[in-house]
């Protein structure tokens, strides 16, 4: 742990980790998403994909949290 950077943040765009998991799936690393867990990956959703007053269906039963982010 002594040569860990502790005092620093970690790759942002999670570069060796996408790379990674894009050689395992066999696609390239553009089309790999990490996030911060799934909230954050489904706002980063609704905002490439929906405009603002576009309708979003969201089924039920679901993660609430597909209706609260789209409601935003």
């Amino acid at each position: 742990m002594a040569a860990v950077p502790l005092n620093r943040y970690p790759d942002m765009q999670a570069t060796a980790l996408r790379e990674a998991a894009a050689k395992k799936e066999g696609v390239a690393p553009v089309e790999v998403l990490f996030g911060n867990g799934s909230d954050e990956l489904i706002q980063a959703l609704v905002a490439a994909y929906a405009e603002p007053g576009e309708t979003i269906l969201v089924p039920t039963p679901t993660f609430s949290m597909y209706k609260q982010i789209a409601s935003y």
